[in-house]
């Protein structure tokens, strides 16, 4: 994982972001770190051998979606319940950084945010089949 996330991190220097925050945990290799661009923020941690990636508007930045949702509405994705490797997520995110900024910059980013709730939901109702639909 330090790999990746070394790659990533140089990515987004070379792109012009902003590493506004960095922990390592002397315990367990937990970290976290924070990026942000003009448009957007990216978000890589772990914790516990749990790794995420999320991305977040600058306009809203403490409203976190999943990268595997972003993909998913990107490519356009019907099964939303599958685990995605942190290693394919950080792949698609420096393939499709331009797409990304572009669906959270001020003018898109109101019907990207429906979008990708929607997507949770969904998600939801596909990771637990027998809840109650109420949506």
């Amino acid at each position: 994982m330090k790999m990746h996330r070394n790659n990533l991190n140089t990515f987004l220097k070379s792109k012009g972001y902003n590493l506004e925050q960095s922990e390592v945990s002397k315990y367990f290799g937990d970290f976290f770190q924070l990026f942000s661009s003009p448009t957007i923020k990216i978000r890589l941690s772990s914790s516990k051998s749990s790794e995420m990636l999320d991305v977040s508007s600058v306009g809203e930045p403490n409203n976190w979606f999943d990268v595997a949702l972003v993909k998913a509405l990107i490519e356009r994705e019907s099964e939303l319940n599958k685990t995605a490797e942190i290693f394919s997520l950080i792949t698609f995110l420096v393939q499709k950084l331009e797409t990304v900024e572009a669906l959270f910059d001020s003018n898109s980013y109101n019907s990207t945010k429906k979008k990708l709730e929607e997507l949770e939901h969904k998600r939801v109702f596909q990771m637990f089949p027998n809840l109650k639909q109420e949506y």
